[in-house]
């Protein structure tokens, strides 16, 4: 088993995707025995994948297997104003799970209408609903972020939901993979904006395909100093998907919605968290 604890302030833990939604669904125990014997000191899931679930059901499993609750995941149309009632209901259901499974964060994903990019109206409502639903996760004692995705960051809305959301209220969980095909480096992102980032996730990709951390063109040595230079306290969740050939493979790719699994995924995160335990056991020397 690789070390369950990586630094004195990064925790290193999977997102649970890696193993697809099917499996997730029909083997929940299963995934998080496989994510605690691949190292992983907590897991990240979305909450759909836990409908019809007890949620004591759920907070056993976790202790069963030394698995921290990172926290949840909601996918949630923020463009469309007319859906914001809903979106709270969402939200404020969500958090309490999240709260019931011991986690502290809940992390909504955009829903659009692929391929076409969000306009600047668009961006707007997403900015003014991140805030009030930030507002209602808090009411819950969870914090709210935002997961960007590579044509948030190349259309600018990563850059809007920055500058323009409440850090109170709102905080990031950031991608690195998609950061960069969105055409923004780590190393120039961070520094400006890492005390809005409680939450990573790290994903790596060669020849088109992703692959473990460590084993792709990413940077993650550089990610790893940076995140140690900033006394970065938080987790760093190894989220791998395969995705698809042709028009959807990564030169194309806007969205990581494909979910398609990968072959090895308990392999494929061991050898994720241990790369990145090393590196970042190095980078504490």
């Amino acid at each position: 088993m690789a070390a369950r604890l990586a630094g004195e302030h990064i925790r290193i833990g999977a997102q649970t995707v890696t193993w697809g939604a099917a499996r997730v669904r029909a083997d929940l125990n299963g995934v998080l025995g496989e994510a605690a014997g691949a190292g992983a000191a907590g897991v990240e899931i979305g909450l759909h994948l836990l409908d019809g679930v007890e949620a004591a059901m759920v907070r056993w499993l976790l202790a069963r297997h030394g698995l921290a609750f990172i926290g949840g995941v909601l996918r949630l149309d923020l463009y469309d104003p007319a859906r914001q009632s809903a979106n709270h209901a969402i939200v404020r259901q969500g958090a309490a799970l999240v709260a019931t499974l011991g986690g502290r964060r809940l992390t909504v994903a955009t829903l659009r209408n692929r391929p076409v990019p969000p306009t600047a109206a668009q961006v707007t409502a997403a900015v003014t609903a991140l805030d009030a639903l930030g507002r209602t996760a808090l009411e819950a004692g969870i914090r709210l972020h935002y997961h960007n995705y590579s044509v948030s960051v190349a259309s600018g809305e990563l850059a809007r939901v920055c500058a323009e959301t409440d850090p109170a209220l709102v905080s990031l969980t950031l991608d690195v993979a998609w950061l960069a095909k969105g055409g923004v480096a780590f190393t120039e992102f961070f520094p400006r904006w890492g005390h809005r980032v409680g939450h990573l996730h790290a994903k790596d990709i060669r020849d088109g395909q992703v692959v473990p951390v460590g084993d792709g063109t990413l940077d993650y040595a550089s990610v790893v100093r940076a995140l140690q230079a900033a006394s970065y306290r938080g987790w760093l969740a190894v989220e791998l998907e395969r995705l698809l050939t042709g028009r959807e493979a990564w030169a194309a790719l806007d969205e990581d919605l494909t979910y398609q699994t990968v072959a090895e995924p308990a392999a494929m995160v061991a050898r994720s968290i241990a790369w990145l335990s090393t590196t970042i056991a190095a980078a504490s020397e």
